[in-house]
């Protein structure tokens, strides 16, 4: 039989334990926003935590503290988890969506190129952007084998039903590229060139609603300047 004591024993250290796992969550992610080497967590990170928590708070603080697991190992699971949840989380936002634009940049450098796609989307009445996938390429990447790795990694997660446009930076090689994803879904909204792109719609849209609503406002305390034309034809009647 247990007793009380052993049950409060067990719940403070079963708190503990899910403190220092939801900690060392938040440790790694703030490793990750900064881009620090994983490495931080345990060689600096947490050993500063203890003096900190040494010197204004006690050792029962310090051996709290202890339980945080950081170790480089750690810290790298973490951040891939926190990775594929976000990801997950962005995919189920964009497949709620009515609509979602694609913008796409290739990177070099020395060893490999990657494949850079944004995405723009609907989500609660607001337009949003994130950044959808890197994609790693091999180098001199032919434009079929570019859009193969892009389709591969929609297909599987999102409908290319919904694609309403996609657009690049305009250079010559990545515009040149654009027709091997046409052949592949003819049915994708193709608007190629630096002039005009869906994102740019978007924004002289959300631009020309601010407007209306401004002059919505003005019109209520009826101010009319902003209608040229009927205010000279108010004044030749007056």
């Amino acid at each position: 039989m247990e007793h009380k004591g052993q049950k409060s024993f067990l719940r403070a250290t079963t708190s503990i334990k899910e403190n220092a796992l939801r900690t060392s969550y938040l440790v790694a992610n703030r490793i990750a926003k900064t881009k620090k080497p994983i490495t931080v967590g345990e060689e600096l990170i947490l050993p500063s935590t203890k003096d900190i928590c040494r010197e204004l708070l006690g050792e029962a603080a310090v051996k709290k503290i202890a339980h945080v697991p950081l170790s480089a190992s750690t810290v790298t699971r973490r951040i891939e988890e926190i990775a594929e949840d976000i990801e997950t989380q962005l995919l189920e936002r964009i497949n709620t969506s009515q609509w979602y634009a694609l913008q796409i940049d290739e990177s070099t450098d020395i060893d490999n190129a990657i494949l850079l796609v944004y995405v723009r989307y609907l989500y609660q009445e607001h337009v949003h952007e994130d950044l959808l996938c890197a994609l790693p390429l091999p180098t001199n990447t032919t434009g079929a084998e570019l859009f193969k790795s892009l389709d591969g990694y929609i297909s599987g997660q999102l409908k290319w039903f919904f694609c309403v446009g996609i657009c690049t930076d305009g250079a010559a090689a990545m515009t040149g590229r654009l027709s091997g994803l046409r052949r592949l879904h003819p049915s994708v909204n193709l608007r190629i060139g630096k002039m005009t792109t869906v994102f740019k719609l978007a924004d002289k849209v959300a631009a020309f609603k601010a407007k209306l609503e401004l002059w919505g406002r003005r019109l209520n305390r009826g101010i009319l300047d902003m209608f040229q034309t009927f205010g000279d034809f108010g004044r030749d009647w007056a």
